[in-house]
C-alpha cells in the first residue's frame, strides 16, 4: 500500500500540510495578517496576525509558568470571542479543557480531579465555584482578559497585577501580561 505524503494531501502544494490548528493560524498569519480571524456582534474583528500574537504569546506564557505540551488546562469561560481565542491560544501549547461556567461545584470538583489540571483559567471577575474548588485543590487560577477590544482588535489578554510574580499561595488570582500592540507575529 502507498501512502501519500503530506504535500499530495494537501493538494501538490510545496508546503506540508498543517498538522495543526495552531499551524493553521500562523499560515494564514503569514498569507493574509489583516485577515479577519473572528468577529463578533459590537467588537472589532480579531485579524489573524493579532491572533497568531496572542497564541504565541500564551504559549510562551504557559511554558514560562511550567505548562505545555501533555499538561491539561481548564477553561471556565462564557461563549464567545474571547472563550474562541482563549481556547486556541491555550490549546497550542498544553491540553485544553473547556468546562462549562454554569457547572456547579461537585461537577467542578469531579472534572477538576478527573482532568488533573495544571491551571485553570478563568475570565476577569468571573465567580465561579471553579476558583474555589482550584484553590482547595493547590491548582494555579489563572485570568483571561479582553483588553482593548475597540482599539486593538483584541478580544482577549493574559492581564498582570505583578509581572513575573507566581504566588501560589496568594488569594489573588494570578494575572499574566499580554504583550502589548505593538508586538508582531
Amino acid at each position: 500500500m502507498i501512502v501519500p505524503d503530506a504535500m499530495s494531501l494537501a493538494g501538490g502544494n510545496r508546503e506540508p500540510a498543517p498538522s495543526c490548528i495552531a499551524d493553521l493560524v500562523r499560515a494564514q498569519a503569514e498569507r493574509s495578517p489583516d485577515a479577519v480571524a473572528i468577529e463578533a456582534p459590537g467588537r472589532a474583528p480579531l485579524a489573524y496576525g493579532r491572533l497568531y500574537a496572542h497564541v504565541r504569546e500564551t504559549v510562551r506564557r504557559l511554558n514560562a509558568l511550567g505548562i505545555g505540551r501533555g499538561d491539561r488546562v481548564a477553561l471556565v469561560l462564557p461563549n464567545g470571542p474571547e472563550m474562541a481565542v482563549a481556547f486556541l491560544s491555550i490549546a497550542a501549547g498544553a491540553t485544553c479543557a473547556p468546562l462549562n461556567p454554569g457547572y456547579r461545584e461537585a461537577e467542578f470538583d469531579f472534572y477538576l480531579s478527573d482532568l488533573n489540571a495544571k491551571a485553570l483559567v478563568v475570565g476577569t471577575g468571573m465567580e465561579s465555584p471553579a476558583i474555589a474548588v482550584a484553590r482547595s485543590r493547590g491548582i494555579p487560577v489563572l485570568t483571561w482578559q479582553p483588553v482593548g477590544a475597540r482599539e486593538h482588535g483584541s478580544v482577549g489578554a493574559w492581564e498582570h497585577g505583578s509581572v513575573g510574580v507566581w504566588q501560589h499561595e496568594s488569594e489573588e488570582r494570578p494575572h499574566l501580561p499580554m504583550p502589548p500592540h505593538s508586538h508582531t507575529p
